[in-house]
């Protein structure tokens, strides 16, 4: 068994093969990969998670985007920012920000209507979709989840009223939910920004 750290000692000497020497499985595979890479940078989509505390430039970075941009803000504060006013006039930005309240119905909501925009095909015209900010839009996932109640689960009294206590299969149902939207996300004919 091997420990975290340990060195691993070849068992052989392994000897450089030359391409005639290669599977015939392994040549595809590699082929496929490479295929794919090509792809991805022939389709020139830029895929770019942003993180960082409060005020470092995250939501500015929007100035520099491919326009039009479509915003979907969970984040009361992401998008106020005078320096944005001007795209948002000129509707270069579009921000959507009914979504910042928190509200357990939010998730959903915004699942809805992300399917509507792409069965439309809206995001054939968007330069970005952008999702501001990916914490906010995951608790608004969990407070939506903790709203469809689990047989057995335990109630707790907080400051702010009763929330029932969250359990490692709400985080499973959170963590799944999430991979699968932002999977698709990366799949869109726009730039993301999340």
């Amino acid at each position: 068994m091997v420990s975290y750290g340990q060195q691993i000692q070849p068992t052989q000497q392994t000897q450089p093969i030359s391409a005639s020497e290669i599977p015939d499985i392994i040549k595809q595979k590699m082929q496929e990969c490479q295929t794919q890479y090509e792809k991805s940078i022939e389709s020139g989509r830029l895929r770019l998670l942003l993180y960082g505390p409060s005020g470092t430039g995250k939501t500015m970075s929007l100035l520099h985007a491919r326009k039009p941009i479509y915003v979907h803000s969970f984040d009361p504060a992401g998008t106020t920012l005078r320096t944005l006013r001007p795209l948002i006039e000129s509707r270069e930005l579009i921000v959507n920000n009914k979504y910042e309240g928190g509200k357990e119905t939010d998730f959903r909501a915004w699942e809805s209507e992300y399917n509507d925009l792409c069965k439309s095909g809206a995001f054939e015209y968007f330069g970005t979709y952008v999702l501001d900010s990916l914490t906010l839009w995951a608790h608004t996932m969990m407070t939506y989840i903790l709203s469809q109640g689990r047989t057995g689960a335990k109630p707790r009294q907080l400051a702010y009223g009763i929330r029932p206590t969250r359990e490692q299969r709400d985080y499973d149902i959170q963590q799944l939910w999430g991979l699968e939207c932002l999977q698709h996300m990366c799949t869109l004919p726009c730039d993301l920004i999340v």
